[in-house]
């Protein structure tokens, strides 16, 4: 161990040292002052109770001082014994000290002996402390003495509460004195107070009851002390307002009115009679001694007569005590004896357009049940019926109570007016089809177990289908025949009004001349109907159709169809642009709705052979095909003066750009590619004219020279590439550019890469593709003797608007893959069929050997019997 080390633990040993020997002094010192303690201001120590009834009142002190301890029996001087008044409670003076042991100046010894002149007192300034002195030359040699005295204290506005005074003395010239305590009761014998008064809740009642009980419980009372006297109490009711408001009848002679037993109290009796006069029932409780409090449990007012009484809500009684300040209790309805159906005598009403509600129609609810204030509402759909009544529901939402007059509108159509206090709105855009009931917080309503279905309504859900008959489309908007097309609206519900839109692509006026004569427009326009018409008379046409009032929302692309029934009629879509339009067909006041698709076409020139093409400026690459001889130039297709673009040719393997479009003829089967720019400032769209020319009927079909390698070519007619491109030496097809669109000719999608004989891909004639050859060979065109634009359509395959062909092609596709796909269906029955077969085999073969052990086992059993 180094040097620094020892002294380190020197130190450790001489800290031990002092700390153990510091400890003993403490521990002795404390002993010592204990033992001498032992015997002073002993526990003999007593103080009486204070009442805060009484602001002057007298409290006896007793407390007994030792000799030796709290004074020197045998010296001449003086001792002192104080205890501050404001330490039990800051609100306690006293004015006064008296009747030291019956007489100034005496005190009483240990032996019974008195101590004549022995004792004073005196009270502080300020009347906190309370001071005795003790003339140690006029005690005798005794161990003690006691010392009584009252003292006048005014305790009016301290708390009731369990506390003590300290009793301190200075030991006089013994100098050691000691501290005592004396615990005393604060109480109020005079003050009994509520403990729940808004609590206390009165029982509900009903009407057309001839003799009913009302229960009006629980009362506790809070007798505001410690260490209660049981003094009676009388807790007094008013129930006034029962007759005074509902009408009720209270009968029966003073006392016989009220029902109350000394069972029916916790923590005391009912003392005399209770007794019910003048509407207020009185009842006289005697606390048990000792309790703090007491509880009235059960309270009941008898002899109800509500047959004449009304209903009435939110009603309040009024309860004092000792006929002190009343206080209001809780509230309660006086309803309806209908409870298990309240529709039935009116209290209820479910108001709505039909009898049967449709899903988005409002319902009114209002009725003498129907509180306007204190009162809150909630709709529960019924999970189930038993024998006819409500066995299950479910909450579905929170109901506001509003008055007549925010629902003006509504009030002038249903059976309430803008002056009814309560009506509740329910919106049933959100609920399901099935039955619904209201009920309230307070219990009023009825409802699981009491309620009957005819109690309840019913919101069913209307469906609605429209639908424009197939076989008329497209319908073309310049022929008085194929303009029209039937249009068949049905719905479960029997009668009902439409707003009929096309998603903003037309107009009100458009939209009335496709359901209504066009000469009745001038008509409806002057005559313009408001939301919530439902007076067919104001419609026109088969369908009652009908122009809103412009301060309707969306009045200039929406029309009214006014109580349409199911129906089968034409609409007329002359004059109509060209487009698909999407018709969407909302009833007014449900949430039904349904929309139907229409194509409208402009019925072409037969003699017109150019096809029209759009492509966008939008930096993308785009092709056009040729599908036959054409008059004029390239300069005739596309626009040479227009900035955004650049045409190019494929020759000799190689994208050559064309400078001179007036120089340019294009040929039968050939194709271009057009490079959009998408620059600003340049047009957003480019327009592509394919006029092809008119043939003889001798014309010879054209076709294209194919040479080894990569050729580019537009495809002779719309079908299947492996018919249209596979030409000899031809093996593959790539589509690599966007085609141009058309309102008169439907697109093909962009397939990318295609092998003849592979898959199916479908090729139009007015695209370029890419077909690489692996020898020279020759791609034959179609057209031949075209005099009409039917001849072209019809040769080139065209899958046109007008007359959409190709969908019957594709129909006839999807009918071939649904009988493929049933062939294979067909398969794997007759494989599941063998595999059942083979299972039942097996099943059969595990049979038989089972039964072949079972045989076994019998015979073992038998040779083993033998054996033995």
């Amino acid at each position: 161990m180094g040097i620094g080390d020892s002294i380190v633990s020197s130190e450790k040993k001489i800290r031990t040292v002092f700390l153990a020997a510091l400890m003993f002094l403490w521990v002795f010192a404390g002993t010592v002052a204990f033992a001498g303690g032992a015997a002073a201001l002993t526990s003999t120590t007593t103080t009486s109770n204070l009442d805060i009834s009484s602001s002057s009142q007298a409290q006896t002190i007793e407390f007994t001082a030792e000799a030796g301890t709290d004074y020197d029996s045998t010296a001449s001087g003086s001792a002192q014994v104080t205890f501050n008044m404001t330490e039990a409670d800051s609100s306690l003076s006293v004015s006064s000290v008296e009747n030291i042991d019956g007489s100034a100046g005496t005190a009483i010894d240990s032996s019974s002996s008195s101590v004549s002149g022995a004792v004073t007192s005196s009270v502080g300034s300020n009347g906190e402390v309370v001071t005795v002195t003790i003339d140690e030359s006029a005690t005798s040699a005794s161990t003690s003495i006691t010392v009584n005295f009252d003292i006048t204290v005014d305790a009016s506005s301290a708390t009731v509460q369990s506390t003590q005074y300290t009793f301190e003395s200075d030991g006089g010239s013994a100098g050691s004195g000691d501290t005592q305590t004396s615990s005393f009761e604060i109480t109020n014998t005079n003050n009994p107070a509520f403990a729940n008064a808004g609590n206390i809740q009165p029982g509900e009642l009903q009407t057309g009851q001839s003799s009913t009980t009302q229960s009006i419980d629980p009362i506790e009372v809070d007798l505001q002390q410690e260490g209660g006297t049981g003094s009676p109490v009388t807790v007094n009711v008013d129930v006034s307002s029962l007759s005074s408001s509902a009408g009720a009848t209270l009968s029966g002679s003073p006392g016989a009115g009220v029902a109350i037993g000394s069972g029916d109290i916790t923590g005391g009796s009912v003392s005399g009679s209770p007794s019910f006069s003048t509407n207020t029932i009185s009842v006289d409780v005697s606390p048990d001694s000792g309790v703090n409090s007491f509880t009235i449990d059960s309270l009941q007012l008898t002899n109800i007569d509500t047959t004449t009484a009304g209903t009435a809500f939110g009603l309040t009684y009024s309860v004092d005590i000792n006929s002190g300040t009343a206080s209001t209790i809780g509230s309660f309805d006086v309803t309806s004896s209908g409870r298990q159906d309240p529709t039935a005598d009116g209290s209820v009403n479910y108001d709505a357009p039909g009898t049967l509600i449709f899903q988005g129609q409002d319902v009114y609810v209002y009725g003498d049940d129907i509180d306007p204030s204190g009162n809150s509402y909630e709709l529960r759909s019924v999970e189930a019926f038993d024998a006819g009544s409500v066995d299950d529901s479910q909450f579905q939402k929170a109901l506001d109570v509003e008055s007549g007059s925010d629902f003006t509108s509504a009030a002038s159509e249903f059976g309430f007016t803008t002056s009814t206090a309560a009506v509740i709105e329910i919106e049933t855009d959100d609920l399901d089809a099935g039955n619904y009931f209201v009920v309230d917080q307070n219990g009023n309503l009825p409802t699981d177990g009491q309620l009957i279905r005819s109690g309840t309504f019913e919101v069913g859900v209307q469906d609605l289908e429209t639908v424009f008959d197939e076989e008329d489309m497209p319908v073309l908007n310049d022929d008085l025949t194929d303009s029209n097309t039937e249009l068949d609206i049905e719905s479960s519900r029997g009668s009902y009004t439409l707003n009929v839109t096309a998603n903003g692509d037309l107009s009100s006026e458009e939209l009335f001349n496709i359901f209504a004569p066009e000469t009745d427009l001038q008509t409806a326009l002057n005559n313009r109907v408001d939301e919530g018409v439902d007076d067919s008379s104001a419609g026109f046409g088969p369908f009652n159709a009908a122009i809103y009032t412009t301060e309707n929302s969306r009045s200039d692309d929406r029309i009214a169809l006014i109580n349409v029934q199911d129906t089968e009629n034409d609409v007329d879509f002359t004059d109509i642009p060209s487009e698909d339009y999407n018709f969407n067909f909302d009833v007014t006041d449900t949430e039904a709705q349904a929309s139907s698709t229409v194509t409208v076409f402009e019925n072409i020139d037969q003699s017109n052979l150019t096809y029209t093409f759009e492509i966008p400026n939008d930096g993308e690459m785009y092709s056009l095909g040729i599908p036959g001889e054409t008059q004029g130039t390239l300069a005739d297709i596309v626009d040479p003066t227009a900035e955004g673009y650049t045409v190019f040719r494929f020759v000799d393997g190689e994208w050559t750009p064309v400078t001179d479009f007036e120089s340019t003829t294009l040929n039968a089967l050939d194709a271009i590619a057009i490079a959009t720019e998408g620059a600003s400032g340049q047009p957003d769209t480019f327009s592509l004219d394919v006029e092809l020319a008119t043939q003889s009927a001798t014309t010879v079909p054209p076709q294209a020279s194919l040479t080894e390698g990569w050729n580019f070519v537009a495809a002779p007619q719309r079908g299947d590439a492996d018919t249209v491109l596979a030409v000899q030496h031809s093996f593959l097809v790539l589509d690599r550019f966007n085609q141009p669109s058309s309102e008169y000719l439907r697109g093909v999608g962009k397939f990318n890469t295609h092998y003849i004989g592979s898959d199916s891909q479908t090729v139009s004639p007015f695209k370029g593709y890419y077909v690489y050859a692996e020898d020279d060979t020759t791609l034959p065109g179609v057209l031949t003797g075209v005099e009409t634009r039917t001849d072209v359509d019809e040769q080139l395959n065209l899958d046109t608007f007008s007359n959409p062909q190709n969908a019957q092609d594709e129909l006839a596709e999807a009918q071939a893959r649904i009988n493929e796909l049933e062939d294979q269906n067909a398969k794997l029955e007759d494989e599941v069929s063998g595999l059942e077969s083979d299972v039942s085999a097996l099943e059969s073969e595990n049979a038989d050997l089972e039964s072949e052990i079972d045989d076994l086992e019998a015979e073992l059993q038998q040779c083993r019997a033998e054996g033995s």
